[in-house]
């Protein structure tokens, strides 16, 4: 039996499949800033401007979408057993979830963080399977809400050409802008992530698990 060759098409089919997403070569040539604010894990403003959530996923969705972001093409496992392949588009949703996880590595002590990853498995699979109002939820929705009760601050994200160029977080009263390179103080543990021409300076973080010596 001879083997198929992989067949390229001429026309990249992803991009029929979009009506208001730019592609990364249809993207602007220029950076787009973006800064999303945070409150207890929930994002509740968009730069600058506080707005309800529906409202901040249609504006991001316009900026990302402009700038080629959040398509992706994947191979899923349905319900039923069968294997399908989908061209999803989420580009607010791309950069919230992006936002959100570097946001959370500085807000969530490890033990926690690496379960709440864990279970995140778990909590979209029953939203995926219909069961929002099952036990399993609600209480995973608890547990959720407790590891994120620190998780707030902004993220400021630089978009160009589907991919953010670096990311930027502000916590209040946990952080400070300097300008020196990044680096880390072994005495107070205290981390410098570069962003452009400053960096931003995060102090240890104060939750209950946390003492000073």
């Amino acid at each position: 039996m001879k083997a198929e060759t992989w067949k390229i098409p001429g026309t990249d089919l992803r991009m029929k499949c979009s009506s208001s997403q730019n592609s990364p070569k249809e993207a602007p040539d220029e950076e787009t800033e973006v800064v999303i604010d945070f409150v207890k894990g929930m994002p509740v403003g968009l730069n600058g401007k506080k707005m309800p959530g529906y409202q901040l996923l249609q504006e991001l969705n316009k900026v990302a979408a402009a700038n080629g972001v959040g398509r992706v093409d994947i191979v899923e496992t349905r319900l039923v057993g069968m294997k399908s392949r989908g061209v999803y588009e989420t580009p607010a949703g791309t950069l919230l979830h992006m936002a959100l996880r570097d946001l959370e590595m500085f807000t969530i002590n490890n033990d926690a963080l690496h379960l709440k990853q864990k279970l995140a498995i778990d909590y979209s699979d029953l939203v995926y399977s219909g069961k929002w109002y099952s036990t399993a939820r609600y209480s995973l929705e608890e547990f959720m809400k407790k590891t994120t009760e620190f998780t707030t601050g902004s993220v400021r994200l630089v978009l160009y050409r589907e991919m953010p160029l670096w990311r930027e977080e502000s916590l209040p009263t946990l952080c400070m802008l300097k300008k020196s390179p990044p680096s880390v103080n072994p005495a107070t543990s205290t981390v410098m992530r570069k962003g452009s021409s400053a960096s931003t300076v995060f102090q240890p973080v104060s939750q209950p698990w946390y003492r000073k010596t």
